[in-house]
């Protein structure tokens, strides 16, 4: 099965899971209900939350031949569903075990569009556990240098190379999380993805190897470990409570 499959049956077995717990959900909602009757502590717009993954760069520190830095934007809606784009620079020049090709990427820019949902929406503690789904793209070109040629039969040895190979790529993330708030709006955390391969253009007898934002096209699990700090949006009504 290809990772794409796997992840579309981790996908649909994970909503068939939420829609079985649906009527318990329903039966357990007025017991979420706040004190004074409110079914959200939180307003409608909660603010805006701006992160930077710190994971990517480090591993790059420490011999990974390929990374993706990159920045986040997001929506707080009840402190429950957070809309979210991540867009940042991903790079390569990585060599596989048999040593017998360089790929290399130049940095180049992706994004990712998605929405995040809080099960903590509620609570006052000073972390919440999340979850995601994540839609990426990159369109990028890529190189294949010292390719090797060597023939044991003829006694040859040579190196080919080539340049500027086009491709586009589209893949999915399933994500979980925790975060944690450090001081007034600065928060920190980390997530695991699943990443799954949708399309990748091939270029004439290639095939991209690392992508830009997804890293290599067999996909798996990969992490984020970053910071975050959330703008407070009051909305006329807030002010005016504040006011008084």
């Amino acid at each position: 099965m290809c990772p794409s499959s796997r992840f579309l049956s981790v996908v649909v077995a994970v909503l068939l899971s939420l829609f079985s717990l649906s009527p318990l959900v329903a039966q357990e909602k007025k017991s979420q209900r706040l004190e004074d009757g409110s079914r959200y502590r939180y307003p409608l717009l909660d603010g805006l939350i701006v992160g930077v993954d710190l994971f990517q760069p480090v591993v790059s520190l420490f011999g990974q031949q390929y990374a993706n830095y990159q920045a986040s934007l997001e929506v707080s809606f009840h402190n429950r569903f957070f809309p979210i784009w991540e867009t940042g620079i991903g790079w390569a020049d990585d060599t596989p075990d048999d040593g017998n090709f360089t790929y290399k990427v130049s940095p180049t820019l992706y994004n990712r569009l998605g929405v995040l949902y809080n099960f903590n929406y509620n609570s006052t503690a000073p972390g919440y556990i999340y979850g995601g789904l994540l839609y990426g793209f990159s369109v990028f070109s890529y190189d294949i240098t010292n390719i090797d040629l060597t023939s044991s039969y003829w006694g040859t040895s040579d190196q080919a190379a080539i340049y500027d190979c086009h491709s586009r790529a589209q893949w999915l993330e399933l994500l979980a999380g925790i975060r944690v708030h450090l001081y007034k709006g600065l928060k920190m955390g980390f997530s695991v993805r699943y990443k799954a391969l949708l399309k990748a253009a091939d270029y004439g007898t290639t095939r991209p190897w690392i992508i830009p934002g997804m890293g290599k096209r067999s996909g798996g699990f990969d992490f984020t470990y970053s910071v975050y700090y959330q703008i407070p949006v009051k909305t006329k009504k807030q002010r005016a409570v504040a006011e008084q």
